[in-house]
């Protein structure tokens, strides 16, 4: 049986976290910076409204435009209360300003946890 050694390039990536706050009654969280980040997965509180999320991005000055796939169709995430949704992370890929669309207006202000790693 042949050995096969792993490389070790130091350590992975670190991990990194940011609000996406939905004010009550209202639909879109506020813009949202990730620099040179790429979103990887949101974590979602108990209370949140409806489950499917869709994305806008910011890609010149102030006009934010929904994501779409390469086959033309929106980008949507189904999210659930008190979990950690991943998202694929092509779709995310030089997305630098971003804002989260929910389906459904929000009951309560709701803060999900967009995660994010380099």
């Amino acid at each position: 049986m042949k050995s096969t050694t792993v490389p070790y390039y130091g350590e992975l990536s670190p991990t990194f976290t940011v609000d996406a706050v939905i004010n009550s009654g209202a639909q879109e969280s506020q813009a949202i910076d990730l620099g040179s980040l790429t979103l990887v997965g949101v974590v979602t509180p108990a209370s949140i409204t409806g489950t499917t999320a869709s994305w806008e991005v910011c890609v010149a000055g102030t006009t934010y435009l929904d994501i779409y796939d390469e086959f033309g169709n929106l980008v949507t995430t189904t999210l659930a209360g008190s979990r950690f949704t991943v998202v694929d992370i092509l779709d995310f890929i030089g997305a630098q300003d971003i804002k989260v669309k929910m389906g459904s207006a929000q009951a309560t202000t709701t803060t999900l946890t967009l995660v994010a790693k380099h």
